[in-house]
């Protein structure tokens, strides 16, 4: 092995499982992650790179890494695919920029790399007026649209502008690269959004995705905790997990005001009933139920301050598609490495 080589390690795993397999990933020094397309088996495929001198450690740590993901969503090692390949050096900072491309949410909105250089073509259609354009660029925080639970929040917020809903203050929880408060702000063009994140280099990614987007003082991304927030959000978006929403639900309603929306994601279909019992008793109402794949989004309204006279039972689940991709020639493929 020389300085000329990386090592490519590619982990096939449960899709519950990818997101903390992702994290471990970057704990165990990989320059970059990126997912790819799912396998035959429907299991996600996480790919990252490393310097080809960790080869040794990695062989040992990986499966142990492994092993704790599968102790700690109950599944069966199995189930998890791993492979270690020496490839010839490249970037791979700009390397997985290639998997990704434009995405159509509705007629109102069209995610897009900052670096495509199409036209969008079929993605734009014949809506009137046109699709806005949201240009992201992800770097290292979670949010390029693609994930499920992603493009499900996404949906859900299209969904509420079609149906002529206007927002005030909107707030995005755990705003990663921002790709949710931007998609409101445009959304909803009288709103000003606010996105936190515990996570300082994140913020530093979402701020670069307003001016990318020209947002100005129309949205603002901090680390700041939500008990520093003063209330009267009337839509929050929290696509984070199981325990943190339960966690911080309380907070939620109490900087929430009345009659506003609450989406909820990073969920599995079978979590679902947990958290609408848990945003019931603080007077949400849920709405809208979500689902692609095993993923799942709710939509909530605040109906009051407290618990509601009696279980509220959730809609009818709703499968949403996968998102149309722009795939057509026009782009430079992604910076060249």
């Amino acid at each position: 092995m020389t300085d000329e080589n990386w090592l490519s390690v590619t982990f096939s795993a449960p899709p519950i499982a990818a997101e903390a397999l992702s994290g471990a990933l970057f704990e165990a020094g990989a320059q970059s992650v990126w997912e790819g397309e799912p396998d035959p088996e429907g299991r996600a495929v996480l790919s990252a790179a490393f310097g080809a001198t960790e080869a040794i450690r990695l062989m040992a740590d990986l499966p142990r890494a492994l092993q704790d993901a599968a102790e700690a969503f109950g599944l069966s090692p199995q189930s998890f695919g791993l492979s270690m390949t020496l490839i010839p050096v490249v970037d791979w900072e700009e390397e997985w920029k290639k998997d990704l491309a434009p995405i159509r949410v509705d007629d109102a909105l069209i995610l897009a790399p900052t670096w495509w250089e199409g036209d969008l073509g079929e993605l734009k259609g014949n809506a009137d007026p046109p699709p806005r354009i949201l240009r992201i660029d992800p770097g290292a925080a979670f949010g390029s649209g693609r994930h499920p639970t992603t493009f499900l929040c996404l949906k859900l917020l299209a969904k509420l502008q079609a149906e002529g809903h206007s927002f005030a203050r909107i707030l995005d929880i755990g705003a990663g690269s921002g790709v949710l408060a931007l998609a409101a702000a445009l959304l909803f063009p009288d709103s000003r959004a606010v996105g936190v994140d515990s996570d300082a280099a994140t913020v530093e990614v979402a701020e670069g995705n307003k001016k990318e987007n020209g947002l100005g003082d129309r949205a603002e991304f901090s680390a700041r905790p939500l008990t520093d927030l003063n209330g009267d959000f009337d839509l929050a978006l929290a696509n984070i997990t199981l325990n943190p929403l339960l966690e911080l639900a309380p907070r939620v309603a109490a900087i929430f005001k009345k009659p506003g929306r609450l989406i909820v994601s990073g969920l599995i279909e079978s979590q679902v009933q947990e958290i609408s019992a848990k945003y019931q008793s603080l007077g949400f109402h849920p709405l809208e139920f979500f689902v692609q794949g095993e993923w799942a989004a709710l939509l909530l309204a605040r109906v009051s301050d407290g618990p509601l006279g009696a279980d509220v039972p959730l809609p009818a689940p709703q499968v949403v598609p996968e998102p149309s991709l722009e795939t057509k020639p026009g782009r430079a493929d992604g910076p060249q490495s």
